[in-house]
């Protein structure tokens, strides 16, 4: 009688013994492709696995120039953006500047989010609005603070 693991592919067998996905499986391997420094990146948890894998796809000469780009700003590429990389590598215009234009874009987890407190701003917005006439009065305030201040600096030239 044959086993249940005899039946499964060698990843899938890996996969039961060690407790994780066949697919979890397929990026370990994905990530023998990398440059030794990425692969350092990412056993050091600097680097996400799925841009990592992403990344592994690509020409030796690529992944140098993101290892560049990456010691030149201590940033490291969303999966969105290794994803990219990866496409400008298979059509072949994946230059140092391109790489650099790619990992430069702000990243939505980058973007700056501001929270008020309730009780701060309950006595100054107006009663009975809803929560969008709210930030429309809170974001429509600030332009007219922004536009008092630009002129009073113009007025005092």
């Amino acid at each position: 009688m044959v086993s249940k693991l005899e039946d499964l592919r060698s990843n899938e067998q890996l996969g039961e013994e060690v407790g994780e996905s066949r697919e979890q499986i397929r990026r370990y391997i994905r990530l023998t492709y990398l440059t030794q420094e990425l692969q350092d990146y990412v056993d050091t948890g600097q680097m996400k696995m799925r841009p990592a894998v992403e990344l592994s796809y690509c020409s030796e000469e690529t992944q140098r120039n993101v290892v560049d780009r990456i010691l030149e700003t201590e940033a490291f590429p969303s999966h969105d953006q290794a994803i990219r990389i990866r496409k400008a590598d298979e059509q072949g215009y994946a230059t140092y500047e391109c790489i650099q234009d790619i990992m430069d874009e702000q990243k939505p987890n980058q973007k700056p989010k501001f929270k008020f407190s309730y009780e701060r701003l309950d006595p100054l917005i107006p009663q009975g609005l809803t929560v969008k006439e709210q930030e429309d009065f809170v974001v429509k305030a600030l332009e007219t603070y922004k536009r008092l201040l630009q002129k009073q600096r113009e007025g005092s030239r």
